[in-house]
């Protein structure tokens, strides 16, 4: 059952660095995709451009193998977080249910708009 809902993602954060569930393929290397360093903080929002990212997920759970999820954000790895609940604020709803743990499979970023 695939579901396929675009979500727009909040900057909630509870803080919890539980990162057990959060699955980055090693080719992605754009700095949305990774955890942020402490270097990469210092960036305020009126310094850096906001680009909107679509991804596809899918679930790495044995009774969901064939389920995925197409959403977009501005901050891909914050999202993946929320959707495995790492994140207690955010997360799609039909990603909560079940599916958990997600992982990506595709990120397309660059898109200047959320209509682009």
């Amino acid at each position: 059952n695939n579901n396929n809902n675009s979500d727009d993602d909040g900057d909630n954060s509870d803080g919890d660095d539980s990162d057990n569930l959060l699955t980055l393929p090693p080719s992605f290397k754009h700095h949305h995709l990774q955890e942020p360093t402490s270097s990469s903080r210092k960036h305020t929002k009126s310094t850096t451009t906001k680009h909107y990212h679509c991804y596809l997920l899918h679930s790495l759970s044995p009774r969901h193998p064939h389920k995925t999820y197409i959403g977009f954000t501005t901050n891909p790895y914050r999202r993946l977080r929320q959707h495995n609940g790492i994140l207690k604020h955010g997360g799609a709803f039909r990603t909560k249910k079940s599916g958990r743990p997600w992982q990506f499979v595709c990120v397309v970023h660059g898109f200047s708009d959320k209509i682009a």
